[in-house]
């Protein structure tokens, strides 16, 4: 019983962890875009 109570609670803060990540990285391939974005407006 304590053992499953253990493992769920590693589980939700890995889980919370992986979606910070996934977050993070998300924010950081939008701001890669849109500096490719606003490079290239400002070429033409």
């Amino acid at each position: 019983m304590f053992l499953n109570f253990h493992i769920i609670l590693n589980f939700s803060i890995f889980h919370r962890y992986l979606v910070l990540f996934f977050r993070l990285k998300h924010i950081t391939v939008i701001f890669k875009l849109f500096l490719i974005y606003y490079e290239t407006s400002h070429m033409q």
